[in-house]
Order: C-alpha cells, then sequence, then structure tokens
C-alpha cells in the first residue's frame, strides 16, 4: 500500500498548526506537529518527512538556521513560515536551504497549493492529488485511497480538464467542445450525464462537481 505523503509542521502558534494540519490531513498527508526545535529534531530522527513548514521564530532558536543544520541529512521541501515580510528575511531563508516563503498570515488555500505542487514534484508531474483522489496523466487512471475508478476516456477527460480549473466555473459548451472534439450545437445531454456518472464515481474523495446556473460546472471542494 502506498504511504501518504508526510508533512511536518514546525511551528510554536499551536491554533494556527492544528488548524493547518486539518486542513492538509483533508487532503489525504500523514501530518506530525513539532512546536519546538528539539521536537522537530526528535521527529526528524525517526523518519524524513516529504515536507517541511518551518516557522521562523521558534522558542528555542531560529527556522532559519535550524534549516542550514538539516539541510544535508534530509530531503525535504522546506516551506518556511513568517510574521514578516521582510526581502532580506526571505533571501536568508532561501539562502539555508528553504524552497518556498509563505508570509503570515496566509489564505489556507496557498498554503495548500504550495504543498501540492511541492508534493507534485517530488512525485513527478504526472501525479494529480486532491483530497483523497489521485489522478495519473501518464497512466490515465484515477483513485480514492487506494480503490481505483472505472472511468471511461472522456470521463477521465473531462475530470482533468475540470482539475485544471479548480474552483473556476467552467460552461458547459468549453467542456463538451474540448472532450467531445465537436461543437456543442445547444445538446448538453451527453454532458449532463457524463457529469452525473463522474460526480457519482468521485463520491468520498472529498471534492465534488457543482453546477452554477448560468456559469457552468465547477470542480471544488465539498
Amino acid at each position: 500500500m502506498p504511504e501518504k505523503p508526510s508533512v511536518l509542521i514546525v511551528e510554536d502558534d499551536i491554533n494556527l498548526s492544528h488548524i493547518n494540519r486539518k486542513v492538509l490531513e483533508k487532503e489525504g498527508y500523514a501530518v506530525t506537529e513539532a512546536a519546538t526545535l528539539a521536537a522537530a529534531r526528535d521527529c526528524l530522527s525517526t523518519g524524513d518527512p516529504d515536507i517541511i513548514l518551518l516557522d521562523v521564530g521558534l522558542p528555542d532558536g531560529s527556522g532559519v538556521e535550524f534549516c542550514r543544520e538539516i539541510r544535508d541529512v534530509t530531503a525535504a521541501h522546506i516551506i518556511f513560515l513568517t510574521a514578516t515580510g521582510d526581502p532580506g528575511g526571505e533571501f536568508e531563508g532561501l539562502r539555508s536551504g528553504g524552497d518556498d516563503y509563505l508570509v503570515k498570515p496566509y489564505a489556507i488555500k496557498l498554503l495548500r497549493e504550495r504543498v501540492k505542487n511541492a508534493i507534485g514534484r517530488r512525485e513527478g508531474s504526472n501525479l494529480i492529488r486532491r483530497g483523497e483522489l489521485v489522478v495519473d496523466t501518464k497512466l490515465l487512471r484515477a483513485r480514492i485511497g487506494e480503490d481505483e475508478i472505472a472511468l471511461s476516456h472522456r470521463e477521465f477527460s473531462l475530470l482533468l480538464l475540470l482539475i485544471r480549473h479548480e474552483d473556476l466555473p467552467l460552461t458547459g459548451e468549453y467542456l463538451y467542445e474540448s472532450v467531445w472534439g465537436v461543437p456543442a450545437m445547444g445538446d448538453t445531454r451527453a454532458l449532463k450525464n457524463t457529469i452525473y456518472r463522474l460526480r457519482k464515481k468521485i463520491y468520498g474523495s472529498g471534492y465534488t462537481i457543482y453546477a452554477e446556473y448560468n456559469k457552468g460546472y465547477i470542480f471544488e471542494r465539498e
């Protein structure tokens, strides 16, 4: 059974750490929290996470210095979290071996996307993860958790198109012409039937396909 991508949150703001953990666990990640650098060292002594969300200012030291300390012993993608937007601090963080930077307060959606992009680069660009849904653009397959979804070619193409425009409404005409490859001519029954089947097949993933009046179809979190 494939392991879930892992994230280590090193953050002394317990409320923020818990919020980040809940958000990322809903996305299908295995998340560990550490409120100090000492606790983070303990975590790293027993495993190597895929992603480290690293606060810059911690009770027992600097996240930037900690990044320098661990950079040679972990291949984790390190995203700094900081309460200041000082460009000099960002430069130091990246120079210390960090990969990305988020300034507090940041949008949770932005955090999710940064982590998704980092995981995608580590696993290969052929895998797209949305909650429990995993889409393999190379093998043209999709699964929820460990259970593969039986998708027709058009269902897969439609799902991929919607995912790549997540949270944006796409008109029925655009979807039909993109997937079927012919003008819609006002007949949307085939599209509606395919959307209906696809919505049922991805049920339980944490995402669905909404129909928004006069705007189109939107792939987004339930």
